[in-house]
């Protein structure tokens, strides 16, 4: 990684002379159970939350404090190539995370609520903070410790069928003297509790509805992971420098077991995969007067190992793949602070990725022919713009962006292609205040997706055994963005809000039938322009005027209504792996005479449906009901029990299967699975060693 070992040399060269920080006042968590007061206001663009908000949801971590924090909902950091747009819309002490690996929940789950001073919610925007074409933002303020900040985590779930997940994280953190430290160490045992995994029946009826078989079904997954996290910042060359590294492992396990009923025989697809991944990074910044400066380089390395094999009708089959991601990215931002009302930033950023991946696969015990199997595939990529942040009074804001973004991909192997792409990417977010409790925003944006390297390659359907084409061709899905938001503040921590987004889709990336020689085959391609329509509103009560003391409720729901054609039969329908519907609602109490809170989650995603040319995959609405009870045993230990799952819905999943094109071509079989792990167990003890 020469990059980032000639700028930590560099970096830490420079400091050799730096003279020490003037020492900091320590400040040590101290328990507050009397409400606390929220400063700031929607005029002013920055609410400030302290630690001691929160106090009545018993929060552990600086992410049960995010959860709860009025107005908000968590977008993670999302896995693309490039810094640009991966950062979620947390920061932590003003800054994104270094690491693009490590996910903003997981950072936040890390950080203990002892260490944190207060969180910020800026709304709308503000100069000085870089909004990342977000109307919201939570800046998560950690306090100066005298001494680390050490805890171990203990947790597991337990299932009705007795498989167990233990899972033991340790962390020390730790902010003095203008150094901080962060590190992590997890092992766990994963198991899935997801829709569409667990036990139940399996039913396999033709064209003409009659019963081929039925069968007891175990659709099940487990393995190993371990992640080690490490994250160092230190002042040097007269500003700060951040370093960071990161090593993952997880290995998996699919068995889907289907017993015959009334037998004997089964039907089997079992998928083995072990994925390795490391990362490091180095963030230096400095300010010079009203400037700043910001530098930053990554790399990083992932290799993935599969292999599956399916035996049940109409054929057994197995497929197994090996590939490896690189990536190397650096990165400038230039950011001028004219006024306390107007911030000027610019950036550019560089990276160079890599993809290499080989597949094989038989039918019958025969080698099968798999397009596009053996791929490398290099990605020069660019990305420059500037923004500005200006905000001329109290009631009024405005965040205007222009960013640049270009690529050169190029591809060898089964197939050889090369392509470029130059996308403007403008962006406008306006807000105003009438009111200090009341705020309008509107936005207005040109978003660009990325090209998965994973659509490059062939791969095989999980439930079918379908040969899925990769696509060199493909263009990213881009989209054309209006949205207009009110927000309005209520008493203590009440909040309610009200979203409507309208997106124009261009180039829509899908699954399309593609013809060959060798036949018809599924692909990943774009499908056309669609539209999308998004209704999005949540609300957050205090209950204390109801009678409920130290209560909170919080919930929200989105609709969707997407229009695409379908690419085979000509139809509209919806987008594959979108729910149209989904929502939550989740109610907190707190106790405090008995150090004990207790509560409930509940949550609805809606039902989706993967639309292939040889027949579709829909899985049914899900719901799901969590209760927990939270107990401080002592200062420095708390017990968390809760129950999930409830009251062990199955998901219903179908899948359609026809003897080719399925406008033309007659139905074979449709699968149905109504598959459920029950109510699971999950517990949790967390142990504060200093």
């Amino acid at each position: 990684m020469p990059i980032i070992l000639a700028a930590l040399a560099a970096a830490l060269i420079a400091d050799q002379d730096a003279p020490p920080p003037a020492a900091e006042t320590t400040v040590e968590a101290v328990e507050v159970t009397a409400a606390a007061r929220i400063r700031g206001d929607l005029k002013e663009g920055v609410l400030n939350y302290p630690s001691s908000f929160f106090t009545p949801m018993r929060p552990t971590t600086a992410l049960d404090m995010v959860t709860w924090l009025p107005g908000f909902t968590l977008e993670d950091t999302r896995d693309v190539r490039g810094l640009e747009g991966a950062i979620g819309n947390v920061l932590i002490d003003g800054k994104p995370p270094t690491s693009k690996t490590d996910t903003l929940a997981s950072v936040l789950r890390r950080l203990p609520v002892e260490q944190v001073e207060r969180v910020d919610l800026i709304v709308g925007g503000a100069p000085g903070i870089n909004m990342r074409g977000r109307n919201i933002v939570a800046n998560v303020i950690l306090k100066v410790s005298a001494r680390p900040k050490r805890v171990i985590t203990g947790q597991t779930f337990v299932d009705t069928h007795g498989r167990v997940s233990p899972h033991l994280i340790a962390t020390t953190s730790s902010k003095r003297d203008g150094r901080s430290l962060d590190a992590t160490i997890q092992a766990a045992r994963s198991v899935a509790i997801f829709p569409g995994f667990g036990w139940g029946p399996y039913v396999r009826r033709d064209g003409a509805g009659a019963v081929l078989f039925e069968a007891d079904e175990a659709y099940l997954v487990s393995g190993p992971n371990a992640t080690g996290n490490l994250s160092y910042e230190r002042p040097a060359g007269g500003g700060l420098l951040r370093l960071s590294a990161l090593g993952e492992y997880f290995g998996t396990d699919l068995d889907d077991v289907a017993t015959l009923k009334p037998g004997p025989g089964e039907f089997s697809y079992r998928w083995r995969q072990a994925y390795r991944r490391g990362e490091a990074g180095v963030r230096w910044e400095r300010a010079f007067g009203r400037a700043g400066l910001e530098l930053q380089a990554l790399e990083r390395i992932t290799i993935e190992d599969r292999q599956d094999e399916t035996v049940r009708p109409p054929a057994p089959t197995t497929f197994d793949f090996d590939h490896t991601d690189r990536e190397h990215i650096v990165r400038a931002v230039l950011r001028f602070k004219q006024s306390e009302a107007l911030t000027l930033e610019t950036f550019a950023e560089a990276a160079v990725n890599g993809f290499e991946n080989a597949s094989t696969g038989t039918v019958n015990g025969a080698p099968r022919f798999i397009p596009v199997a053996n791929v490398e595939v290099t990605e020069r990529r660019g990305e420059t713009g500037a923004s500005l942040a200006w905000k001329p009074g109290p009631r009024f804001s405005l965040d205007a962006a222009l960013k640049v973004e270009a690529s050169d991909l190029e591809a060898s192997g089964d197939v050889v292609a090369q392509r470029d792409f130059v996308y403007a990417k403008p962006r406008l977010a306006l807000s105003w205040s009438p009111d200090g409790e009341t705020q309008v925003r509107l936005r207005a944006e040109h978003e660009v997706g990325q090209v998965g390297f994973s659509s490059f390659i062939s791969s095989a359907e999980s439930n079918t055994g379908q040969i899925r084409v990769g696509n060199p061709q493909l263009r990213p899905q881009r989209a054309w963005v209006a949205e207009a938001a009110v927000q309005r503040r209520f008493g203590q921590g009440g909040d309610v809000s009200l979203t409507v987004r309208s997106k124009a889709l261009r180039d829509v990336v899908d699954v399309a039938p593609v013809f060959s020689p060798q036949g018809v085959f599924a692909m990943t391609a774009n499908i056309g322009d669609g539209r999308e329509t998004a209704l999005i509103a949540s609300a957050t009560v205090p209950l204390k005027r109801l009678g409920l003391g130290g209560a909170m409720l919080k919930g929200g729901f989105t609709l969707l209504d997407q229009t695409v054609t379908d690419p085979l039969t000509g139809r509209e329908r919806p987008l594959s792996y979108t729910a149209q519907r989904m929502a939550d609602l989740h109610f907190t109490q707190d106790f405090p005479q008995w150090n004990t809170n207790w509560g409930l989650d509940l949550l609805y995603r809606g039902g989706v449906t993967v639309y292939r040319p040889f027949g579709d995959e829909t899985t049914a609405a899900w719901p799901r009901l969590n209760v927990y009870v939270e107990r401080r045993l002592r200062p420095d230990l708390a017990l968390r029990i809760e129950v999930q799952n409830l009251p062990g819905v199955r998901s219903r999943q179908t899948f359609s299967v026809y003897d080719g094109p399925q406008d033309r071509s007659p139905l074979l079989y449709v699968d149905e699975k109504r598959l459920s792990v029950g109510p699971i167990l999950f517990v949790r003890l967390r142990k504060t060693l200093n």
